[in-house]
């Protein structure tokens, strides 16, 4: 995949119990998560799930005394040559807002430890939501009001970022405004973000980054319908 941000791992203390919701008899299997945002996560499994798969995960959140619960779908799944084991990433499905707020609160918790900024979405997890060739974006950043709007395509997307390309370097925390030409939905998208990075591809073609920090509903639901 072309989105190179290398994620910042977690530390060993979030474990999380996994079950198949259609085999309940077999209950939960507890290991170790590997990787994890607020819409997904890569964990350990003792044997191969097929993609699309349904699966229930309860995850003990070193911050919080209690464990949360969240329904996911498995997007990946693939042996570990050193071991006999596999690597599964799951994006979760439905969660409620407090759910979310302390799965949010701990991502941080583990951005902030490490010093880095954290990218729209994980590397693993970017595999489900490869933007469409289709999709356009018109982009500024907002120190500059008389400058126009640049046309370019999106090479990746999904409901906390977007990563496309530039022909200037940005710096960390610049506010960009964007609008977004979503297929099946023919109304320009607005959205402001800051950058979360930006890196030089050759010259005078950088890729950069930009997590939102305005994004109205609306256009949150087309994201989310485009890259189901």
């Amino acid at each position: 995949m072309v989105y190179k941000i290398r994620p910042s791992r977690v530390e060993k203390k979030i474990v999380v119990r996994y079950r198949l919701p259609d085999k309940p008899e077999s209950g939960f299997e507890m290991t170790q998560v590997k990787d994890i945002s607020t819409s997904g996560m890569l964990f350990s499994t003792a044997t191969l799930i097929a993609p699309h798969t349904l699966v229930d995960v309860d995850i003990k959140l070193p911050l919080y005394s209690q464990s949360i619960y969240i329904r996911g779908k498995i997007i990946k799944c693939h042996e570990v040559k050193t071991h006999v084991i596999y690597y599964s990433a799951v994006r979760f499905i439905n969660m409620d807002a407090d759910t979310l707020s302390a799965l949010r609160k701990t991502v941080a918790f583990f951005w902030e430890k490490n010093g880095k900024m954290p990218p729209p979405e994980r590397k693993i997890l970017n595999r489900a939501t490869r933007a469409p060739r289709t999709l356009m974006l018109r982009y500024k950043p907002m120190y500059d009001r008389d400058m126009g709007f640049i046309l370019n395509q999106a090479i990746n997307i999904s409901t906390s970022g977007i990563l496309f390309r530039t022909e200037r370097l940005y710096p960390v925390d610049q506010l960009m405004e964007l609008h977004l030409n979503i297929p099946m939905f023919p109304d320009i998208k607005a959205i402001r973000g800051r950058v979360a990075r930006c890196r030089r591809l050759r010259d005078k073609e950088f890729e950069t980054a930009v997590k939102y920090t305005h994004i109205e509903e609306p256009v949150l639901r087309a994201i989310q319908n485009m890259t189901r």
